[in-house]
């Protein structure tokens, strides 16, 4: 692993080791060297790197985009809209099909566009059927008040809801079951239906975007939904919960990262944290409301203690000054690994591993972590379970011994060894805490839209 993407205080150690050149005398992780004096990137920078990895093997394997996919920003105007007449309040709800009688139906009514186009043109705006409609869909919407989805349509106008039910009603259409009714969304916009979610109306008579929102929504989104829940049932919620699980473990992740290095630590020890698969998942217990820490089995007890006296040290100053709203975590003997918390993280130091099982890694796996640095003295050198301040300011030279005597714990490959190996070709697998490759199909990954 080069030092280039191991962020800062990646120097330290000098990559160290018997063997080792010479460790220079700047600080740890501190101003001294290239490396340490790198700009920390921003929080909007670090938003849009917000996968902290490289790629997985599923989305390598996935290889091509989507023509009819977009970014969730692209499309949240136009999404209500279908939103709206599906009566989909959720990430977690499925669209229902149309029966093969109402395609039958609508397929003898309307032979082709032009047709359809100049009846739409024809159509009152008043009818008591929509209105009727209107009013169960904000009856439902009341009901999932814990939705954004639904919050956005309760928002929303009853002209504009008007608008669009009677495109549906006038034909003699029951449903929306789809298809895009021709101007209804550009009518709701240019009435700011959707003034709340700021869209930009100079796109409205731009059609080449709009049959893409149109697309994207449909059979992108809203396809892959039907067809997952079609091969297994229950797939839609899992996916939404895995990628509620990704975003709590993004957060303690940048929380904890942001803490560590607001308290003087070097850049690599913050580097313990600072990538989401190196910190713990945890699951909702909806008996007490609080949240079940799933184990990292692979992490070495001692960089547990010490994380877990970083979220002491950071609740205790949140809740001095009001600011603590983080979620409340438990430790429960005997809780099982998910899938995401047994992932391995590609880019920590050495020493977060567990010295007895990273040495039963197979050793194409060890050596991904060759070039990683040391963040931490042996525990026999902490007082009362705490590192002593003191290693927050020592430089390469001061710190050399301590790293060499963490390091001899672990079994790195031999240059014979990494001679023989096809690194190349290991890059995109992913391990669990047993050193075992992992299959991560798409239901691993994060949705792409979310409640």
């Amino acid at each position: 692993m080069s030092s280039s993407r191991r962020h800062l205080g990646s120097q330290r150690t000098a990559q160290a080791g018997p063997s080792s050149p010479t460790a220079t005398g700047s600080k740890r992780g501190r101003q001294g060297s290239p490396s340490d004096d790198a700009p920390r990137p921003s929080k909007k920078s670090k938003g849009k790197q917000k996968a902290k990895g490289p790629r997985t093997a599923a989305q390598k394997k996935r290889g091509h985009k989507d023509p009819d996919h977009l970014t969730q920003d692209s499309l949240t105007e136009a999404e209500k809209s279908l939103q709206c007449l599906w009566g989909v309040f959720s990430a977690t709800d499925v669209p229902e099909m149309p029966t093969p009688a109402q395609i039958t139906a609508f397929n003898r009514r309307f032979t082709t566009t032009d047709k359809w186009e100049a009846y739409y043109n024809t159509l009152s705006h008043n009818s008591t059927e929509a209105l009727s409609k209107i009013s169960a869909l904000r009856r439902d919407a009341t009901l999932r008040t814990k939705s954004p989805i639904a919050r956005n349509i309760a928002a929303m106008d009853d002209h504009d809801l008007n608008t669009m039910f009677v495109g549906i009603l006038s034909p003699g259409l029951k449903q929306w079951r789809p298809d895009l009714v021709g101007g209804t969304f550009q009518d709701c916009a240019t009435n700011h239906a959707y003034v709340r979610l700021s869209p930009d109306l100079s796109l409205l008579n731009d059609r080449k975007v709009l049959q893409k929102l149109y697309r994207n929504c449909i059979w992108s989104l809203n396809r892959r939904k039907v067809v997952s829940e079609l091969t297994l049932p229950g797939s839609v919620v899992a996916r939404v919960k895995v990628t509620q699980d990704y975003k709590r473990q993004n957060a303690l992740a940048d929380n904890r990262g942001t803490s560590i290095r607001g308290n003087g630590w070097p850049g690599e020890v913050a580097l313990l944290v600072e990538e989401s698969f190196s910190n713990s998942e945890d699951e909702y217990d909806p008996t007490d409301g609080r949240f079940t820490i799933l184990p990292k089995d692979a992490r070495s007890s001692d960089i547990t203690i010490f994380i877990r006296s970083v979220d002491e040290d950071r609740e205790t100053v949140g809740k001095a000054d009001g600011r603590w709203k983080e979620r409340d975590r438990k430790v429960v003997e005997g809780a099982q690994p998910t899938k995401i918390s047994a992932r391995l993280p590609r880019k920590v130091p050495l020493d977060w591993f567990n010295p007895t099982i990273f040495n039963k890694y197979p050793a194409i796996l060890r050596a991904r972590y060759r070039d990683s640095g040391v963040a931490l003295p042996a525990a026999r050198h902490w007082v009362n379970g705490r590192v002593p301040d003191k290693f927050k300011s020592m430089s390469n030279t001061e710190f050399k011994p301590y790293s060499d005597e963490v390091r001899g714990y672990y079994k790195l490959p031999t240059d014979e060894e990494l001679a023989q190996m096809d690194l190349d070709g290991d890059a995109d697998e992913e391990y669990d805490g047993n050193g075992q490759k992992m299959d991560v199909d798409d239901e691993d990954e994060p949705a792409t839209s979310d409640e």
